[in-house]
């Protein structure tokens, strides 16, 4: 299961460079770190949105996970109730809502965005946020965001920052999204960017309406619509450990309605909890929940008790299936190719019966220390592979689900 980075990012265009090339330029990197350093100090003032910004920042320019680096950044600050809230909502509003952000920044700069300097759009972003989809004042959201430009370094671009806010204060929001939406010829495209989704998330939604090629589902824009709701923070209890109705009395949540281990969290930092402190529960989405029961379910015939995972990282379904295993007396081998995802998935494993294996699923054979007996001659996947598949529960599943 990925982390939350934003949806354009899930889209898998290439990440942005954080040079600020054609836009406002900074004057060597050096530049940077000295503003950066003089920032942590000082902040812009308000120290919720200097939280924000940080973590904003970093999913930008470094691709870390929000649900990741939000929490970590809660903590170090010592936000807490309130402005906790606050800073979630910022921060994950900002990031669901990128794609048309964007558009509309562009619309009102007169420039597209990858002609504006990293920080400024990352800060422009936030405060367009604030204008477009909260109760925060018009003056307070331009404001504020005025003051992290300068304070990250980029003072000359705070008149175009006030500049562009400006304008969007003088505009009403469904006008100005109407506006970018209108020039969108394609029917697909132009719902997609109505609700801030990606264009193939919106085919996915609609194939799995059963519209076929060329054909558009009368059911696609309220679908995508439903998808753009806020979320809340699901937390999965980990089996054999808690269940979901003790997790709920526990921690005041409210039991999930599609897996019997999900527990909905309406607001507060989830890593205070006493349950996720002792690995009891975890943070993971209720769809991804779904998932990893599913495999769980799997009837398997010849199950030797070696479970597969290739798509292990950042480890939350790694950890729910890991607890049940554990009951069952398995173990799990999890891999995942990229180190620092695979540190992740150590840390949530933690006292579990798992393996990680860093490297590429689709090539088995490579990975080095993990030993798979072969049983050549055994058909399909497993012989093209030259693998067992009695020997991991779960390894043709783990294919399909990595395929599709």
């Amino acid at each position: 299961m990925g982390g939350f980075r934003s949806r354009s990012e899930s889209a898998g265009s290439s990440r942005r460079q954080d040079t600020g090339s054609r836009g406002y330029r900074r004057r060597s990197e050096s530049h940077r770190r000295e503003h950066e350093d003089a920032r942590r100090r000082t902040g812009s003032g308000d120290r919720v949105r200097d939280v924000v910004f940080d973590v904003l920042r970093r999913v930008s320019a470094e691709g870390a996970y929000a649900n990741i680096a939000l929490p970590e950044a809660l903590r170090s600050a010592n936000l807490h109730g309130r402005d906790a809230a606050f800073a979630t909502e910022l921060t994950y509003g900002t990031l669901r809502m990128q794609g048309l952000l964007d558009a509309v920044i562009a619309d009102v700069a007169g420039r597209p965005v990858d002609r504006i300097d990293a920080v400024v759009l990352d800060a422009l972003r936030l405060g367009a946020y604030q204008i477009m989809r909260t109760r925060v004042d018009d003056h307070a959201a331009v404001n504020t965001t005025v003051e992290l430009v300068k304070a990250n370094g980029e003072a000359k671009a705070a008149g175009f920052t006030n500049g562009v806010l400006r304008s969007l204060t003088r505009t009403p929001a469904g006008t100005l999204v109407d506006r970018v939406v209108g020039r969108v010829t394609d029917p697909l495209e132009r719902a997609a960017l109505r609700t801030s989704h990606p264009a193939w998330i919106a085919e996915a939604f609609n194939a799995a309406l059963g519209a076929g090629p060329g054909q558009l589902s009368p059911e696609l824009p309220e679908a995508l619509e439903a998808d753009d709701i806020r979320p809340l923070v699901h937390l999965a209890a980990r089996p054999g450990q808690i269940s979901g109705e003790e997790l709920a009395l526990v921690t005041g949540g409210e039991q999930g309605r599609w897996s019997p281990y999900a527990v909905y969290l309406s607001e507060g930092d989830p890593g205070e909890l006493e349950p996720v402190k002792e690995g009891l529960a975890g943070v993971q989405d209720e769809g991804s929940q779904l998932i990893a029961l599913a495999l769980l379910r799997a009837r398997v015939d010849d199950d030797h008790g070696r479970w597969l995972d290739l798509c292990s990282g950042p480890g939350g379904k790694t950890a729910f299936i890991a607890s049940w295993a554990m009951g069952d007396g398995a173990v799990v081998d999890a891999v995942e190719p990229v180190p620092h995802r695979a540190r992740l998935v150590r840390n949530a494993t933690r006292g579990l019966p798992v393996t990680v294996f860093e490297g590429d699923g689709r090539r088995l054979e490579e990975i080095e220390g993990l030993e798979i007996p072969t049983a050549p001659g055994r058909g399909g996947a497993a012989e093209s592979s030259g693998y067992d598949p009695s020997l991991f529960s779960f390894s043709l599943i783990g294919f399909d689900l990595k395929r599709t």
